[in-house]
């Protein structure tokens, strides 16, 4: 089933071409926000508005939107400004457990189904000098949380429960389930 995923996130696209997905990937043109009723809302309702954006340009195909977030201590890590924020974040992450929401949103015509999936990450501790390294790297500053689990953050990782691809940015069982439906 062909459809036009309303993101060019690189993490998504490579994972949904593994999978073997017919899509077609789109500048959604939405600029995400943080709602303050709750992360999951947030999650899902940034997955939706995506979605419709590039649904209203193209109305007859089917259109996929999904907004990855990390949450710990029900606050909302979006992608850090700047190297002094992702230092931040990640001394937040380090021996800690958070939250990995994704919202993801299937619009067709005028019927619309949007879901969530949550995975808890728990990072190890971090020293000075893994947070420096990283920080280096440059890999984190495009991230909602300031870590990429498929790259070398993936050391920091003590325990994860719940689907791993879910925070790489789009969980695969959830969007099959939504595109069958």
């Amino acid at each position: 089933m062909k459809f036009i995923l309303a993101s060019t996130s690189p993490r998504r696209i490579n994972l949904l071409q593994k999978w073997q997905f017919d899509f077609v990937p789109v500048d959604s043109q939405y600029n995400e926000r943080i709602f303050t009723y709750s992360p999951t809302v947030t999650a899902m309702l940034n997955a939706y508005n995506k979605a419709f954006s590039t649904h209203k340009k193209y109305k007859n195909s089917i259109i996929v939107g999904a907004d990855t977030i990390v949450v710990i201590n029900n606050k909302i890590l979006g992608k850090p400004k700047n190297k002094s924020e992702l230092k931040k974040m990640l001394q937040l992450l380090s021996e800690n457990v958070h939250r990995v929401i994704t919202g993801i949103a299937v619009i067709k015509k005028e019927k619309f189904m949007i879901d969530f999936i949550e995975t808890k990450v728990k990072f190890k501790k971090l020293s000075c000098s893994e947070i420096k390294t990283y920080i280096a790297i440059g890999e984190g500053l495009d991230k909602a949380g300031g870590y990429a689990i498929q790259g070398a953050a993936s050391s920091f990782v003590e325990g994860i429960d719940g689907p791993v691809d879910n925070v790489i940015g789009i969980p695969i069982n959830l969007l099959k389930k939504l595109l069958k439906n």
